[in-house]
Formats: structure tokens, sequence, C-alpha cells
């Protein structure tokens, strides 16, 4: 069984499911839709900064190589092409990390990303061998940072 998320067109329509893995017919991951042709109406574009955001991102996390991906409402919106996201919704990213990214890293990573996605906020996942982290908590640099595992949640100062 895989563990699927049921999406409506507001939060409180969402729904949380389990889908045997033979049902399953497609998958887009979020490099899928970062690398797919979506083509964005400007008039959604003008109403959700987050979906204009997504164009300035690209040339930020181009130049350092990374593997990425739009995942949220964006990423819902962009794989089904039903409107999801709002005028406030963030810009949900993902990345994928082979290697440590070091403090400082972060820290110039999560700068240059909310300056391309002024005026929406972004809100990135370091997807990593361990876990996932956010870039949020990861350029804070605390004593210890939430990282989400297989096993479940828990709290590390290396994740």
């Amino acid at each position: 069984m895989m563990p699927v998320g049921v999406r409506g067109m507001t939060r409180q329509h969402r729904f949380a499911a389990f889908l045997a893995v033979a049902e399953i017919t497609d998958r887009l991951s979020p490099e899928d839709l970062a690398a797919s042709p979506h083509v964005i109406e400007r008039e959604r574009k003008d109403a959700v900064p987050a979906l204009a955001a997504l164009a300035r991102v690209v040339t930020v996390l181009a130049c350092r190589g990374q593997r990425w991906g739009p995942g949220g409402s964006i990423g819902f919106e962009i794989a089904t092409g039903a409107a999801a996201a709002t005028p406030s919704s963030d810009l949900d990213l993902i990345l994928r990390q082979d290697r440590r990214l070091g403090p400082d890293e972060a820290v110039d990573l999560r700068a240059a990303l909310a300056e391309a996605a002024a005026p929406a906020r972004v809100d990135v996942l370091l997807e990593t061998p361990g876990g996932g982290v956010s870039l949020a908590d990861l350029a804070a640099r605390p004593e210890q940072m939430l990282v989400r595992t297989r096993e479940g949640p828990r709290l590390t100062a290396d994740p």
C-alpha cells in the first residue's frame, strides 16, 4: 500500500488514504513537474505570486545544479491543471540532496530563493538520504532540528 493525499479545492477538502500500488497508473515527481513544459496562464500568475515566482527560482536552482521541483498547491496545480493555489500560497519546493549542505550554503541558498521568489514566500524541503529537513531550519543552525525519516520524525543535530 502507498500513502496518498487526496486534495480538494481548499485545505478542508483533504483526505489521507492508502492505495494499492497495483492501482497506481501514473506518477509525477516534483522533478517531473519542474522539467515539464507547463503553461501557466498570465491571469493565474498575476493572481498567484507563487506561480509567477516558479519561473524566477528556476535560474537560481539551475545554476547550482539542484534536482528539484514544486510541491504543495503549486505542484498540484501544475500536475492537474486544476486551480488550487491562492494569492497567499507559498511556493513549496522539494530539493534532492546527495551530499551534505553546509550551514553557509543553506543560508546562501535560502536568501537567493527568497529574493527570486519575492513577493511570494518560499518553503523548501531538502530531501537527503537520511530524511527530509527544512532549509529554513538548516540555515538557522539550531542545536537540534526536526528530520522527517521513514521511521517517523526525529530531532537531531546532524540531518
